[in-house]
């Protein structure tokens, strides 16, 4: 059930870093991480060169990307981003959009999970208000990817937390997704800024004290889960709903 993914020159056509390897590569999982040797990274893209006998919905020369963190913590000596050659379950992979280059698909997997897990698994519908705490970073970008909402692409509202108290708005949100880390997230803010009823969801931990005699839900989880993401990513950007913009190019 494994396709091995290699790229034209490289193995990997490209591979992207995000805040869990920079998180992992200093330690702060060492109480339940992988023994090494062990190969970092966990988005990649890259072109198929061989299936397993059982794999059906890819061949060779196929274009694909997935994150693949969920193979590497169960066979971290195996199978990685950060390398020549790696291997995949096919549940996890997609295949990779026309109009999208290597380096654009590599960006998109894990963010893009996040981003989803977090409204999808907690209830977000069309038709309530949804505020993203730090959204112009990658999860915060696939928020409003996901959802249509970012301001280019019609958003109601873009505040600059530097100039603005979001929490000071008049209208109050259904739905606050805190993607901002640090020791607490943005938690003593997102309160003031949900509705009764509302939900506050955050990958950091919160202080419950906060939310005593208001009717809400306030979350903590870290999302560490693959999904098979191909079946509602993909149609909105190969048929040009959604763009992918570099904020910015860094060369090594």
């Amino acid at each position: 059930m494994n396709v091995l993914i290699v790229g034209k020159t490289f193995a990997v056509v490209a591979a992207a870093f995000n805040l869990v390897d920079f998180k992992r590569r200093f330690g702060y999982f060492k109480d339940n991480d992988s023994p090494f040797p062990t190969i970092p990274g966990y988005d990649v893209v890259g072109i198929v060169v061989k299936v397993g006998s059982n794999v059906k919905e890819f061949k060779e020369r196929d274009e694909v990307y997935e994150d693949i963190i969920e193979k590497a913590n169960a066979e971290p000596k195996q199978l990685s981003s950060l390398a020549e050659y790696t291997t995949a379950q096919e549940k996890l992979l997609a295949h990779k959009p026309k109009n999208l280059d290597f380096v654009q698909a590599a960006a998109l997997p894990l963010a893009l999970e996040t981003a989803y897990e977090g409204l999808e698994k907690y209830g977000f519908s069309k038709g309530k208000s949804l505020l993203v705490l730090g959204g112009a970073g990658g999860v915060g970008y696939n928020q409003h990817f996901e959802v249509g909402i970012s301001e280019s692409l019609g958003a109601d509202l873009a505040i600059d937390y530097i100039k603005e108290k979001y929490e000071d708005q008049p209208d109050k949100f259904d739905f606050v997704y805190d993607v901002v880390v640090g020791p607490n997230g943005e938690t003593e803010r997102a309160v003031k800024a949900v509705k009764e009823g509302g939900t506050v969801k955050g990958r950091e931990r919160h202080d419950v004290n906060q939310v005593f005699g208001r009717r809400m839900e306030v979350m903590s989880e870290a999302e560490f889960r693959s999904l098979e993401i191909g079946s509602f990513t993909w149609p909105l950007l190969i048929l040009g709903r959604q763009r992918l913009e570099q904020h910015k190019w860094f060369y090594a």
